[in-house]
């Protein structure tokens, strides 16, 4: 028998591409202001962090920390920020 190992719970920042996706966020092709001075221009996913940020999907102070796991308090607050999005489109 193989034994059973747990997958690793996925990064902020992929999180946050995969949100984006899914939600069919806009992605710009210039960042004006970085929202975070942990992600930089150089990380994969720099652009469409500061789309969700400039969506209002995640509302963080000053650190975003993209390359910690995800814990499911964040993926709470993460899909919160889905509804949030969801109801300022729908006018609710």
């Amino acid at each position: 028998l193989k034994e059973l190992r747990s997958t690793p719970a996925p990064t902020r920042a992929f999180a946050v591409v995969m949100l984006v996706r899914l939600e069919k966020i806009k992605v710009p092709e210039e960042i004006s202001v970085n929202p975070y001075s942990d992600v930089t221009p150089q990380i994969w996913a720099y652009k469409q962090i500061a789309a969700a940020r400039a969506a209002g999907i995640i509302r963080s102070a000053k650190y975003f920390r993209p390359f910690e796991q995800l814990d499911k308090q964040t993926a709470v607050m993460f899909l919160s920020g889905i509804n949030r999005v969801r109801e300022k489109i729908s006018g609710l």
